[in-house]
């Protein structure tokens, strides 16, 4: 075993990473966020020979007023890319899905997944503070994405997913 690395900018959440089983092809995502900005970038790097060089890492989040963070990835097996995040806009959060073509690297624009964005600030029972965290994960079965996040729409701090079919 070689290590390997792939220049890239300094992470403000904890990254993500996949890799396809049998193509060689491994996938990196991670958000920056520029102090005092408004903004915040999920950014992807990937490697075609299984990590032992890395692509530049690129935005695949649009340049918006958005604050993205938390990502997760997942590679199915047609080599599709999907790349989940929370998105806060207005003090409320979405959660949000991108998706490459087979075998392709550019990913299209964010896909909305939760049908209520909800307030992440908004206290649980007995004034507890809720923690979004890193509670929520990124999986494929054959011809869907299975997005699972955590969420306050009900009131209570929930677990809820989702199918995707590109």
């Amino acid at each position: 075993m070689t290590p390997s690395s792939c220049t890239c900018h300094e992470a403000t959440t904890l990254p993500a990473i996949a890799a396809h089983h049998s193509s060689g092809l491994v996938c990196a995502a991670y958000t920056v966020h520029q102090a005092g900005a408004r903004h915040s970038d999920i950014l992807l790097t990937a490697s075609r020979d299984d990590g032992r060089t890395w692509s530049p890492a690129t935005a695949v989040t649009p340049p918006d007023h958005n604050l993205y963070f938390e990502p997760w990835v997942a590679i199915d097996d047609a080599g599709r890319i999907g790349v989940m995040a929370f998105a806060l806009a207005n003090d409320r959060v979405s959660v949000v899905l991108m998706l490459s073509k087979p075998g392709s690297l550019r990913l299209g624009p964010p896909i909305t997944i939760t049908s209520h964005p909800f307030n992440p600030n908004k206290s649980g029972p007995g004034g507890r503070d809720w923690f979004l965290g890193d509670n929520q994960a990124l999986a494929t079965t054959l011809g869907a994405f299975h997005p699972l996040w955590n969420d306050t729409r009900t009131g209570q701090l929930q677990l809820f997913t989702a199918a995707v079919r590109p």
